[in-house]
């Protein structure tokens, strides 16, 4: 197969991001220069070790990845400087929890309480779902042949503690549709993420579901990342497009048991992309510890959300995007070099 030139490091646009006083815009322009010969060949698969030059290719730089020229502890001081806090659970409602699991063991069922607070509330539905779905016993999920079942089996009950239905600015949306972000940037075939969660009626959270079946499968793996990296890449330019200053967005990774959040961030021409925190789902109604941390990353989840200002825009938003004149440099979405259309190892059309 001859080589395929689909990233010209010519066309680097140049970055003056600075974090903690370290010049990271230089040394990130030295990764895309890197992995431009990378890129470029078409026998290259996409491997582990490789991800981060495919990224970079789309200025998206994996924060887990120390930049060409950075020291250690300019990466560490950078990584800690970039850090998103993980929302655990308050000492009333892991109280709580182990009331709840209590009952379980001694009775068998989760018995009524008189709850003074939503999330109280919340959390006692969510241990009568988990009581109801779980076995008493490990659950393998070798039952689970797809991955909506091992999703609408567990993760919903748990994404529902966090989102309920009817909720006045939040809709978790199952439907396997295509992304806007996705749409607006290709015709005719656009991916479609296994679950978005709409905020104010924008698209800001995206969730890829694989079941255990394939937790062994590292393509599987890869082609999950490589799609919930470019979800968020595509919704954060839709935004930025539209004059909308929404410039984060959280992704939720379920594989096999394991489940990750990741947040890709867009900052002075950078997109970021960070592993916040990794649980694993609970196995069987008593897995209460597992049930505290997943609840815990579902909130942080949230949290990052709560805090995108869906109302701010750069300027007066225009009738139509077309008619916008060119947006500031710090708010310019850079271009997308490779995706999966371009590049047959990714198992996307």
């Amino acid at each position: 197969m001859q080589s395929q030139v689909f990233f010209d490091p010519n066309t680097i646009i140049a970055s003056h991001l600075a974090i903690e006083g370290i010049d990271i815009g230089t040394s990130f322009r030295k990764l895309q220069e890197e992995a431009a010969p990378v890129i470029s060949d078409a026998k290259k698969m996409l491997t582990l070790h490789l991800l981060p030059c495919f990224l970079a290719a789309n200025y998206i730089w994996d924060v887990t990845y120390q930049l060409p020229g950075m020291s250690d502890d300019g990466h560490a001081v950078v990584q800690a400087a970039l850090s998103v806090p993980v929302l655990r659970l308050s000492d009333h409602l892991v109280l709580l929890c182990r009331s709840l699991l209590h009952d379980l063991k001694s009775k068998g069922y989760i018995s009524s309480r008189d709850t003074k607070s939503r999330e109280q509330d919340t959390l006692l539905v969510l241990f009568q779902q988990a009581s109801q779905k779980l076995p008493i016993r490990f659950l393998p999920f070798k039952h689970l042949r797809n991955e909506d079942t091992h999703a609408h089996s567990v993760l919903d009950s748990l994404l529902t503690f966090v989102f309920p239905a009817f909720h006045q600015r939040y809709e978790l949306h199952w439907a396997n549709r295509a992304s806007d972000g996705s749409r607006a940037r290709r015709t005719g075939d656009a991916l479609k993420p296994d679950a978005t969660v709409v905020k104010d009626g924008f698209e800001l959270g995206f969730v890829e579901v694989k079941p255990p079946r394939e937790e062994r499968h590292q393509r599987a793996y890869l082609e999950d990342v490589w799609a919930l990296s470019g979800f968020a890449k595509d919704g954060i330019d839709l935004h930025l497009r539209h004059s909308r200053i929404l410039t984060t967005a959280p992704c939720l990774h379920v594989f096999g048991f394991q489940m990750t959040l990741y947040q890709l961030s867009f900052q002075a021409g950078i997109y970021i992309w960070q592993d916040v925190y990794t649980s694993y789902l609970p196995k069987d109604r008593y897995d209460s510890g597992n049930i505290i941390e997943c609840v815990e990353l579902i909130k942080t989840f949230k949290a990052i959300m709560d805090e995108a200002e869906t109302g701010r825009y750069i300027r007066t938003p225009t009738k139509c995007v077309e008619d916008d004149h060119e947006l500031p440099d710090l708010f310019r979405p850079r271009p997308t070099n490779v995706s999966p259309s371009k590049r047959p190892f990714f198992g996307h059309a």
